[in-house]
C-alpha cells in the first residue's frame, strides 16, 4: 500500500493535504496551518503534525500506522 500525503496551497482555503493510496485520491484535510509529518491509519484517517516531536511514542510504536513526510506541490 503505497501512501502519499501531498500539501497544496490554495488562497481561499490555505494549505489543502491529499491523501494518495497507489496514486488515488482518498482523503483531504484543510487548514490554516502547515505540517511536515502526516501520521496514518489502517483505516485511513489521517493526522497531521508540524514537527517530528509532534509525534507521540504510541504513533511512533504503533506498527499498523504510517508515518508519513508530506511532499509540497
Amino acid at each position: 500500500m503505497a501512501l502519499r500525503v501531498i500539501r497544496s496551497f490554495d488562497c481561499s482555503t490555505r494549505y489543502r493535504y491529499k491523501l494518495l493510496q497507489n496514486n488515488m485520491f482518498m482523503r483531504k484535510l484543510l487548514s490554516d496551518n502547515e505540517y511536515r509529518f502526516a501520521v496514518v491509519s489502517p483505516d485511513l484517517t489521517m493526522v497531521l503534525r508540524s514537527d517530528a516531536s509532534d509525534i507521540s511514542k504510541a504513533e511512533l510504536e504503533d506498527p499498523t500506522t504510517q508515518i508519513i513526510t508530506i511532499e509540497v506541490q
